[in-house]
């Protein structure tokens, strides 16, 4: 939430690991759903300034630096007292034993500043689990997320 009261640019980062790809990206800026469209860059990057500078709310979404492993969101010209919730539907290949599949969400991913993030993770394996645990390390640089299989 804006809760300036001039627009800002909203600027998220989010990790990626080397293997990951971002398939869907949306945003629900006050009900309004926008959903991203696959661009070249420079091309996308223009019309997003394009559209910051005629005073409209934008967004984009790029894998940013050389190891792609940041995929920055920004949502520009968000007004006063508006929200915006970004979706982003990752595909990725997780590492497994005999006994587990690990998903590791990096600290890098919450915001130092309070904000409100939520996480809907849907995962989808190609066997059946046992259970699920999920645990915070506090002290640790990483939240972790352990998968079981049968």
């Amino acid at each position: 939430m804006n809760d300036t009261e001039t627009p800002l640019e909203a600027i998220y980062e989010f990790p990626l690991s080397t293997d990951s790809t971002i398939t869907e990206f949306i945003a629900d800026v006050n009900g309004k759903k926008i959903v991203g469209k696959l661009q070249e860059k420079q091309k996308a990057i223009n019309k997003y300034d394009d559209a910051l500078a005629s005073g409209h709310e934008a967004m984009l979404g790029e894998v940013n630096g050389a190891t792609k492993k940041v995929f920055k969101i920004s949502v520009g010209n968000l007004g006063p007292k508006e929200t915006a919730k970004i979706s982003i539907t990752m595909a990725t290949e997780l590492p497994t034993s005999k006994e587990e599949t690990l998903l590791v969400l990096p600290a890098s991913m919450f915001p130092a500043r309070s904000v409100e993030l939520v996480i809907d993770a849907t995962i989808t394996l190609s066997q059946e689990i046992k259970s699920v645990l999920c645990r915070t390390f506090s002290g640790v640089k990483e939240s972790m997320f352990l998968v079981y299989p049968f």
